[in-house]
Parts: structure tokens; C-alpha cells; sequence
């Protein structure tokens, strides 16, 4: 009489047979379980919290989606996976071409529109130089491990580079709700699904963008670099302090309208391809 298979597994065969359902159930409930536990932690202290605690609600996002990606690694694939793992982070020799794009693609795209709408509509939209924009750094780096190491490229083993990086886009937006509804829930008023919607459709366009990159350098440095180039030049140069939440609605309106019709652009030549190799 076989005998009955342990807990350890039951849950990698599970993990092992639905790999990325496992990845985005476990980032989800590592990142917003950490939220929770901080912010009841601050809310149960009875004083305001100071802004370095609220930032402090954020800061399970940093590390669950390389934790996830390196758990479940070592649960299903052990040593090879992670050297695999390392392999597709660790690539940087691609042409100087993908690095210019990585960093100044958004960057100066979000200072045309500031500029833009600075000289057109009112010069409270004039871009700063924020030096905490370079926490953008931290986040590309750890989350990507995650994002891109583990969910990428077994996304593009089954669907073209616009619909893979569709599904990961939006489930990386939603994944941002509960804290952005935490840190900012009483500035966001009754129109915060709107507010929200506006913060995640550049959000998923970028991450279309940086999908069809990865899919034609297979290097993690490269998403990597696009991951901060996004978030430190909408922390660095728009001028948050000095912008009411329409006006900096405006300014996410304007960058998703531009960034979606890049992506429609290329949507025109990847999706109809659907890549074969596996996962590398």
C-alpha cells in the first residue's frame, strides 16, 4: 500500500502544476497580509503616525514578489531554479539600445508632459528634481525578481508579449490598491476608483512595454531599469506638493492616453505571435 504523500508534497505538486496561480496567490498574500499586520500595528498605537511609519505600510511590497518568486523556486525546482533564476536577473549584455530606452523612454516622456502642460495650462505643473524619486531604484530592483525573474517569461511560454504583458500589468496594478488606499485613503475622497483607474492604466501600459522588451532581450537588468525609470520620474519630477488631485489626475491622463497608443502600436505586431520557447 503506497504511502500517503505529506503536506510539503501535496502543496509542490500543486505549486508545481499551477505555477503562476501559486505565484500571484502567495505575492498577493505576503504583500497585502503585511500591510494589514503594519497599518493595525500603527493604528492600534493611538497616535497619528508620522509619514516614515505610513511608509512603512509599504513596505511588504518591496520584497514579497522576490520572496514569492524565490520560495516557490526552491519548493518546485530547488538549486537549478535558482540558478536559472539568477541567469535571467543577472543578464545585462544587450545592445546600449534597450539601456537608452529603459532609462530615458519615460522619463522624457513625463517631462514633455509637465513642460507641456506647464507652458499650455499653468505653471504650477513645472517639474521638480526630487531626490526621492530614486527609491524607484529599490522597488525596480527587488520587485522585478519577482515580476520578471518568475512570472515573465512563464507568461510568454503560453501567450504573445501584449497579452502576457496585459494580465501581469493589471494584476500588478490591483496589487497596489490596498496601499494606495491606506497612505492615501483621505485625500481620495468618493471618486477614488476613478483616481485609482487613472494611477493603473499607465501602470499596465508600461508593463505591455516592458514585457515586449524582456520578450526580445531576455534580461532582467534591462526590466529592471524600467521598473525605476517609472516610478522615479512620476516621484522625482512631478510636483506633487503643488498640484491639487484633479491636476494630478491630468498629468496620469495624459501619460496613460500616450502610453496606450505606443502600446496599440505594438500590439499591431505582437499579438498575433505566440513565442514557443520555454522558459529559459
Amino acid at each position: 500500500m503506497p504511502r500517503p504523500a505529506s503536506r510539503a508534497e501535496v502543496l509542490r505538486r500543486a505549486c508545481r502544476s499551477h505555477p503562476l496561480t501559486s505565484y500571484f496567490v502567495l505575492v498577493y498574500v505576503l504583500a497585502w497580509g503585511g500591510i494589514l499586520a503594519i497599518a493595525g500595528v500603527l493604528a492600534a498605537s493611538g497616535s497619528s503616525p508620522s509619514p516614515a511609519e505610513v511608509g512603512l505600510v509599504a513596505l511588504p511590497m518591496l520584497f514579497a514578489p522576490g520572496v514569492a518568486a524565490i520560495v516557490l523556486t526552491v519548493l518546485v525546482e530547488g538549486r537549478p531554479g535558482l540558478h536559472a533564476l539568477w541567469v535571467r536577473m543577472a543578464h545585462w549584455r544587450v545592445g546600449a539600445r534597450w539601456y537608452a530606452l529603459a532609462l530615458a523612454l519615460l522619463p522624457l516622456l513625463v517631462l514633455a508632459i509637465l513642460w507641456a502642460l506647464s507652458a499650455l495650462v499653468s505653471p504650477v505643473y513645472a517639474p521638480t528634481l526630487a531626490l526621492m524619486g530614486l527609491a524607484g531604484l529599490f522597488a525596480g530592483y527587488l520587485e522585478e525578481i519577482g515580476w520578471t525573474g518568475y512570472a515573465t517569461p512563464r507568461l510568454l511560454a503560453r501567450a504573445s508579449p501584449f497579452r502576457a504583458g496585459l494580465w501581469l500589468g493589471a494584476l500588478w496594478a490591483i496589487w497596489h490598491a490596498l496601499a494606495d488606499v491606506l497612505i492615501r485613503g483621505s485625500t481620495l475622497g468618493a471618486f477614488w476608483p476613478v483616481t485609482f483607474a487613472l494611477f493603473a492604466l499607465p501602470l499596465i501600459a508600461w508593463r505591455i512595454v516592458m514585457t515586449a522588451v524582456y520578450a526580445r532581450t531576455r534580461s532582467g537588468v534591462v526590466a529592471q531599469l524600467m521598473h525605476f525609470a517609472y516610478t522615479g520620474s512620476l516621484g522625482a519630477f512631478i510636483p506633487l506638493a503643488a498640484l491639487s488631485a484633479t491636476q494630478d489626475a491630468l498629468v496620469y491622463a495624459l501619460l496613460a492616453g500616450v502610453l496606450w497608443l505606443g502600446v496599440a502600436c505594438l500590439a499591431v505586431g505582437t499579438a498575433t505571435r505566440r513565442p514557443s520557447q520555454p522558459v529559459p
